[in-house]
C-alpha cells in the first residue's frame, strides 16, 4: 500500500466530509426546523432536548474530524496538533451559556 502525501490525504480527507455533509444537510435542516418549531411554540425543554442532541452530535463529526486528520501527522506534528487542539477546547469554553458577546447583553 502506497502511503499517500500530506497533502493528498487532507485533500482526500476534504473530499469525503464535503461529500458527507452535503449528504447530511436535509437531515440536519430537519432537526433545526424542529428546533425552531419547538422554540416558536414555547416548548423549551423540547428546544433544549434537541439542541443538546445536536450539540452531541456536532462534537461526535469533530472528534472524528481531529482523529482523522491526527491519523496523517507524523508524531511531532501530532504532539502540535493536540495541543492546538487542547488550547482551542479551552476556548470554546468561554463562548458557554451566560457569555456577554461583543454587542449583546
Amino acid at each position: 500500500m502506497i502511503k499517500l502525501s500530506f497533502v493528498a490525504a487532507l485533500e482526500q480527507l476534504q473530499g469525503s466530509e464535503r461529500a458527507s455533509t452535503t449528504a447530511d444537510s436535509g437531515a440536519r435542516r430537519a432537526e433545526f426546523d424542529a428546533i425552531r418549531k419547538a422554540r416558536q411554540s414555547g416548548d423549551t425543554a423540547a428546544a433544549n432536548r434537541l439542541m443538546l442532541e445536536q450539540r452531541t452530535k456536532m462534537d461526535q463529526r469533530f472528534a472524528a474530524h481531529t482523529a482523522a486528520i491526527r491519523a496523517i501527522l507524523t508524531p511531532d506534528q501530532q504532539k502540535q496538533f493536540d495541543a492546538n487542539v487542547a488550547e482551542m477546547k479551552a476556548h470554546r469554553g468561554e463562548f458557554g451559556r451566560g457569555h456577554k458577546r461583543a454587542g449583546r447583553q
